[in-house]
């Protein structure tokens, strides 16, 4: 299954990630580390796989990369997110933390 959404930070050290699933918006907020400077990825461009409506609750462990021009992340079940950040960075970084999905 998959859906579309965005991903903003809201500190050098966490995120927010929301998208929407039929009539439902499912959001996941993270920390991560290391820290970063500021991102955001352009609206609903940024691609959410999971296997069903279950992988979208509870806390998930991840990782995965802030990179040049995108972020991508590995949760701890079959969920990933991928998508184009706004403003190209001047290098990437590997990332990784936890959250929780509400």
């Amino acid at each position: 299954m998959s859906a579309q959404g965005i991903i903003t930070s809201t500190s050098s050290s966490t995120f927010s990630a929301s998208f929407t699933v039929g009539t439902e918006t499912h959001t996941f907020v993270g920390q991560f580390s290391p820290p970063v400077p500021s991102f955001a990825t352009e609206s609903d461009k940024v691609e959410l796989k999971y296997g069903d409506d279950d992988d979208l609750k509870g806390s998930r462990a991840f990782s995965g990369e802030l990179g040049k021009s995108n972020i991508s992340l590995l949760f701890s079940n079959p969920v990933t997110m991928d998508g184009p950040l706004v403003t190209e960075r001047p290098a990437k970084v590997i990332i990784y933390g936890t959250g929780t999905w509400s």
